[in-house]
């Protein structure tokens, strides 16, 4: 398995076991009956950043929670709670630094729904 498929997996595993007010709704992509509140992971990237004697990318990740646009607080708690969970966590298997969470918001989608964010990088070690 290639390294983005791995880190989704185990980020999808974090956030279940760390925000429980997610009740496990964590995964890739969600369907249209998924009650809210839930998270999806989003859209990722990686460029190259190597090193002497290393080949390495940064590898960067969007979190997503979607809730009603009754619950902005709620969307507010959650955002905090998965940026806890990611912040300075390292995936046991990878060479690579913690991931630092570079961006945390909270905005309504045009849907009317309300959307967290969480973006999250990490420097993971070619294998």
């Amino acid at each position: 398995m290639r390294a983005g498929r791995a880190l989704r997996r185990a980020i999808i595993a974090r956030i279940e076991v760390e925000v429980p007010d997610l009740e496990n709704r964590v995964s890739d992509q969600a369907v249209a009956a998924t009650p809210y509140p839930y998270c999806t992971l989003g859209p990722s990237n990686w460029t190259r950043q190597d090193a002497d004697c290393i080949d390495g990318r940064i590898w960067s990740l969007q979190v997503d929670i979607w809730h009603s646009k009754a619950a902005k607080g709620a969307v507010e708690d959650l955002v905090d709670d998965v940026a806890a969970a990611l912040e300075e966590w390292e995936v046991d298997g990878f060479a690579m630094h913690p991931f630092r969470v570079t961006l945390a918001q909270t905005l309504e989608d045009p849907s009317g729904d309300l959307h967290g964010v969480v973006q999250i990088e990490a420097m993971v070690e070619d294998a």
